[in-house]
């Protein structure tokens, strides 16, 4: 399916992840539309301080109104 080299830090916590290389292989049965480009992404920059965006509190999970999504039966 391709390849995907990553390069990782112990010192950069949480994740560690300093660049993502992903190289897909080219489907030769499939249009060039439908072809998967190649991908880097990149550590750009670290910092500190950062608070979180999240700040209510969660709510407990209700399968009753998850219903209807991508999946899901639609039986309500």
């Amino acid at each position: 399916m391709g390849t995907v080299d990553v390069w990782v830090s112990d010192t950069l916590p949480p994740l560690g992840l300093v660049k993502v290389i992903t190289a897909p292989d080219v489907d030769k049965n499939a249009p060039d539309a439908m072809q998967i480009p190649s991908a880097t992404m990149e550590l750009s920059a670290t910092g500190k301080g950062a608070k979180p965006v999240i700040t209510k509190k969660p709510k407990p999970f209700d399968a009753k109104k998850m219903s209807g999504l991508v999946g899901g039966s639609g039986d309500k």
